[in-house]
């Protein structure tokens, strides 16, 4: 019988194998919660597998699962998905669960996992591109735009000019992908920029990294018009600190940037994913289309 145990902050050593330290920090701020299941009583050390899982909203996600080598058949695999979407039901009024994937080798067998466990299945693009600088096309247009802002890393940032970024996203009346309030030390403050033309704010270029890639966070400008030398500067400041072959990810929110990364960089792609998703509860249907699409 599954029996449930929370990883605490201070157990990530112990399951250092089955949780990658990508997700340590969120583990131990609140921001995901790992489980570990095991097939009986914990203190026996006969260990199933273990889910890493997140809210968004309303919907619980399921992050990170990973299944000991003892208990890695695909139907106790599916199993143990049912077993956690069963717990957390009784845990919380979600709406439902979801898993985004990446559709790798053994895909089909993921599928059909997934399948058995309950939820709905499909491939699709995720919003996000891949390309890395050496694919930018034509950069010395780029460098040309650059030229007309200064542009200052954000390590070299003093405090009040970090302010007055912020304060300038926060009031912008344009839906902005950023958070409320900007945690400076969350991104790389070498790769990441403020533009400034005429002393005043005209961009803010936000990305953090790890070991393996860049991912950009943010990429706001006041004006359309500053788009370009913001995009410009980024790109100069990059070329001076990343090796050219350095894999860059670029989540899209809105389409305005998925116009200009197409436009800058034709070469780069949108990996597939599966998508699985259980709902817990229907999506209510508004009476007026009730009227339309019942008979």
């Amino acid at each position: 019988m599954f029996q449930n145990k929370r990883i605490q902050h201070f157990d990530l050593f112990e399951y250092e194998d089955y949780v990658p330290q990508a997700y340590w920090e969120k583990i131990k701020d609140g921001t995901l919660r790992a489980t570990a299941v095991y097939d009986g009583d914990p203190a026996e050390d006969v260990l199933v597998g273990v889910s890493v899982e997140g809210d968004r909203g309303q919907w619980l996600e399921f992050v990170w699962i990973t299944m000991s080598p003892e208990y890695s058949d695909d139907v106790i695999f599916a199993d143990f998905i049912r077993y956690r979407i069963r717990k957390v039901r009784k845990e919380k009024n979600y709406q439902g669960v979801f898993a985004e994937i990446p559709a790798e080798e053994d895909a089909g067998l993921l599928m059909d996992i997934l399948k058995m466990a309950g939820t709905e299945v499909r491939i699709t693009k995720n919003n996000v591109y891949e390309f890395v600088l050496e694919d930018i096309k034509q950069p010395q247009l780029l460098e040309k735009a650059a030229e007309k802002v200064s542009a200052s890393r954000v390590s070299e940032l003093d405090v009040a000019d970090r302010l007055a970024a912020g304060r300038l996203i926060n009031e912008d009346k344009r839906p902005v992908p950023a958070p409320e309030v900007i945690d400076w030390y969350e991104y790389d403050g070498d790769l990441s920029i403020v533009c400034k033309k005429n002393d005043a704010i005209t961009g803010v270029f936000l990305v953090s990294r790890t070991e393996n890639e860049v991912v950009i966070e943010l990429a706001y400008a006041t004006d359309p018009v500053m788009v370009s030398p913001l995009f410009g500067a980024a790109y100069k400041n990059a070329a001076e600190l990343l090796d050219p072959q350095t894999p860059i990810l670029a989540p899209v929110v809105v389409s305005n940037t998925q116009k200009i990364i197409k436009k800058l960089i034709p070469a780069a792609k949108k990996s597939e994913f599966i998508e699985a998703v259980m709902w817990f509860k229907k999506p209510r249907i508004p009476n007026l289309m009730k009227k339309v699409v019942i008979p």
